[in-house]
């Protein structure tokens, strides 16, 4: 089951304790550690919904899982969000939107450029979440720099349809 959150200290007091417990488990690497440290700088200037997205995500962490021990192991831990990036695109086709908006933010979280992309579609047409296009084409923008062609499509069709 999972917690209810009622404030930010809240959230920030659960995020704080799952960082300790990752940081003082000695078979994490000092990256690992040094990536959850940064994430609990960066929860309190988060939104309360954001944060008890982020949350989520850490309260992933098990102790009885076995960090990867290998650089290719250590790589397949830190993938390019591939898998949920796909894993959204089936959610989107099956039209569970809410579930392809989730799996396009954690995606977008490790720099995919596709659900960036998918991400800013589901923002800017309302498909799971409000409509917010200000942020969509902020989504667009990072995937277009990162080279992906649909977002630069993307882009364009929303500056042509603003100058009509």
């Amino acid at each position: 089951m999972l917690k209810r959150y009622t404030s930010k200290d809240d959230v920030i007091n659960t995020g704080t304790d799952i960082t300790n417990a990752i940081c003082q488990d000695d078979r994490m690497n000092a990256c690992i550690k040094s990536s959850y440290r940064e994430a609990m700088k960066k929860l309190d200037t988060l939104s309360f919904d954001e944060m008890k997205e982020i949350i989520g995500i850490l309260s992933s962490y098990d102790e009885d899982d076995e960090p990867p021990k290998t650089i290719k192991e250590q790589s397949d831990f830190f993938d390019d969000g591939t898998s949920d990036y796909e894993e959204g695109v089936i959610c989107y086709k099956n039209k569970e939107f809410g579930k392809a908006v989730t799996l396009f933010q954690i995606a977008a979280r490790v720099g995919n450029p596709k659900a960036l992309h998918g991400y800013g579609l589901c923002l800017y047409y309302g498909l799971g979440t409000n409509v917010n296009k200000l942020k969509a084409i902020k989504q667009f923008a990072m995937a277009s720099e990162m080279g992906l062609k649909e977002a630069d499509a993307m882009l364009n069709y929303i500056l042509k349809k603003q100058t009509s």
